[in-house]
């Protein structure tokens, strides 16, 4: 639970966590944000509290799946080798850089991600890369193969927050 700043749900300043699927909170009236993250899907909700008041919420993380797998140049499936996947955000911020949404190293991973338009990257060692857009539906599964190439022009990107 964070303090709310207008216009901002990422600057307030944290006033309590808990690690549940259910959490409960005492807090004094004010606005919060409760941000609640579940595998690789954060969401966020601005709740305005009375004093004295009590509130029900149930926050819906609006996710889908995505189940990546690359190939490398001739079509070759890629096993299990030193495979990195980046999730990002699907446009880059005005310096052209794209955001961090998720990462793993598995050869073939399944991700939950928030509802949205991202780019999936997949990199294999130093010289080979491949990306593809992706989108997310909540409650679907899409599966996206990407396929690899040497060279340059992969996506620089940012450290998630």
């Amino acid at each position: 639970v964070y303090e709310y700043r207008k216009g901002a749900t990422e600057n307030g300043e944290k006033i309590a966590e808990q690690t549940a699927a259910v959490g409960q909170f005492t807090l004094p009236g004010g606005s919060y944000v409760v941000r609640a993250h579940f595998k690789d899907s954060k969401a966020d909700l601005v709740i305005p509290i009375a004093a004295g008041q009590s509130l029900k919420y149930t926050l819906n993380m609006y996710a889908g799946y995505v189940k990546l797998s690359a190939l490398k140049p001739k079509k070759q499936k890629t096993q299990a080798e030193a495979l990195n996947w980046q999730i990002l955000r699907q446009r880059p911020n005005a310096p052209g850089i794209y955001e961090l949404v998720a990462s793993s190293a598995k050869p073939g991973p399944t991700m939950m991600l928030r509802e949205g338009r991202y780019l999936a990257v997949a990199r294999l060692g130093a010289k080979l890369w491949g990306s593809e857009p992706i989108v997310i539906t909540a409650g679907q599964t899409t599966s996206k193969q990407i396929n690899l190439k040497e060279g340059v022009g992969a996506p620089e990107v940012a450290a998630a927050n």
